[in-house]
């Protein structure tokens, strides 16, 4: 099962990117940037240098990953996969500056098919001109 979420942030924000999860019946849990694991659970937590070295923190009750003070650098795919005693699954976050272009990617996918929809979006605060809404 896949579950598509989009944050839009600013520079300097903090995100808060939810798991879903609770600590009771999990084995291992970890969080990827990009495909590259950022944090990890297995018997006790463990952040690998990356781009985010000191500006991750990971909720030892829900392991919901918060990073601070972003980047524009840090905008990009987030995989939080996990492996319980009755269940994996996976769920993806996409991470986009808060002004101008924004790419917005919706997946969908369960254990025999997988979908994929994008499009860029311009993105302003120009609330005067009617009928230039996106539902």
């Amino acid at each position: 099962v896949g579950i598509s979420l989009l944050f839009n942030k600013g520079v300097g924000d903090s995100v808060e990117l939810p798991s879903g999860l609770e600590r009771k019946d999990l084995k291992s849990i970890e969080w990827k940037y990009n495909k590259m694991v950022i944090a990890e659970f297995e018997d006790n937590f463990t952040l690998p240098r990356s781009q985010f070295e000191g500006r991750l923190e990971m909720n030892d009750n829900n392991f919901s990953l918060t990073i601070r003070e972003l980047t524009l650098q840090d905008s990009g795919e987030f995989l939080r996969g996990n492996e319980t005693y009755r269940d994996d699954q996976q769920i993806n976050f996409s991470l986009s500056p808060a002004d101008g272009d924004i790419s917005v990617t919706c997946n969908a996918s369960n254990s025999v098919s997988w979908k994929s929809a994008s499009t860029t979006v311009k993105c302003s605060n120009d609330t005067t001109t009617p009928g230039n809404q996106i539902s």
